[in-house]
């Protein structure tokens, strides 16, 4: 069965929860779109109660996590479907740029994905921790964390993305991911990138049609890897979020009996 997150619990019960509020604002957004031609708002009213508000931190999270799979899927597909000759040359790119250029989006929106993960932690069990703290060292020390099931599940997490985290960070900082073709998983590919630079010279080595053909082989074989761990990892996530959602849910019953008396770090 396809895991998809979007449907996840844990952000269909912060649906659920800011429903009121939404049907009630809806008037007043569509009287701002009539008049402004936006339902954005200058100075947005903040909202009320403080479950709601507890509800719009776990869902404006977990969201974004939702939204990163997401975009890996598509970064899949640009992968496996990669453009036509003349629409790479329009851009100025060959096959093997196009190919680094999608890897390396892929590695940073997977880590980001896990970062993000960590923060939906932080949102769902108050911690009270900035963005950039919610790290794996700074979680697993935390009281309510320590020693527990999710304690286990962020070790496993953390474990399973440290080697595209490596890659992600010699990629971005210091431009040296290892040879492509090691990446790829066939040892042939660095035929590619010479033949289509001595093309740009009118030297001709492999006709062009074989050459995308070449392109497009390997950009399956590269898909494939992205899809193992992109699905190795969203089952961590959604691990991660089945452990979450128990936890949402006494708090989000505490903030409605209590009202609440503050407001985790947004």
């Amino acid at each position: 069965m396809v895991k998809t997150l979007s449907k996840h619990p844990l952000i269909a019960d912060a649906m659920e929860g800011l429903r009121p509020s939404m049907i009630a604002s809806q008037p007043r957004v569509l009287a701002r779109i009539r008049k402004l031609g936006t339902p954005r708002a200058k100075n947005p009213k903040p909202l009320k109660s403080a479950v709601e508000r507890f509800h719009h931190l776990v869902f404006y999270h977990a969201a974004k996590v939702t939204t990163d799979f997401d975009n890996l899927e598509h970064i899949m597909t640009m992968v496996r479907k990669q453009p036509p000759r003349f629409t790479l040359k329009k851009w100025d790119l060959s096959g093997d740029r196009w190919l680094e250029f999608q890897y390396t989006l892929h590695l940073v929106t997977l880590v980001g994905a896990v970062d993000r993960t960590l923060i939906v932690v932080n949102a769902v069990l108050g911690l009270g921790l900035a963005p950039p703290d919610c790290t794996e060292r700074l979680l697993l020390r935390h009281a309510q964390i320590e020693g527990t099931r999710l304690s286990a599940a962020i070790k496993d997490l953390s474990r399973d993305v440290q080697p595209t985290r490596n890659h992600r960070n010699l990629d971005v900082h210091q431009k040296d991911l290892p040879p492509f073709h090691e990446i790829v998983g066939w040892e042939d590919y660095d035929w590619l990138p010479m033949c289509a630079l001595v093309g740009k010279d009118d030297e001709v080595l492999i006709p062009p049609a074989w050459l995308q053909k070449g392109f497009r082989y390997a950009g399956q074989l590269l898909s494939l890897r992205m899809q193992k761990e992109r699905t190795r990892l969203k089952n961590r996530v959604w691990r991660i979020f089945d452990l979450l959602v128990p936890i949402a849910r006494r708090r989000a019953a505490a903030f409605a009996q209590t009202g609440g008396w503050r407001l985790t770090w947004r």
